[in-house]
């Protein structure tokens, strides 16, 4: 393995990282977020604030979920 390239640790994101790279393969556009159901109009202006409440819940998110790994 390289030593940049990231080894999947659980199925579903063995599967999320193949579903990624068939879609770049297929010149299809990713989402920031795997599984992501929202969707920008990349022509419409970015609403900073909308922004950085998802960057935050998403920060959130990935604290809870590393601090529930840890125990």
């Amino acid at each position: 393995m390289k030593e940049y390239e990231y080894e999947p640790k659980t199925e579903k994101e063995r599967r999320q990282m193949e579903e990624m790279t068939a879609k770049a393969e297929r010149g299809e556009r990713l989402d920031a977020v795997p599984g992501s159901e929202q969707f920008m109009d990349p022509n419409r202006e970015v609403d900073e604030d909308q922004f950085f409440r998802d960057l935050h819940t998403e920060f959130e998110q990935m604290r809870l979920r590393r601090a529930e790994a840890t125990r």
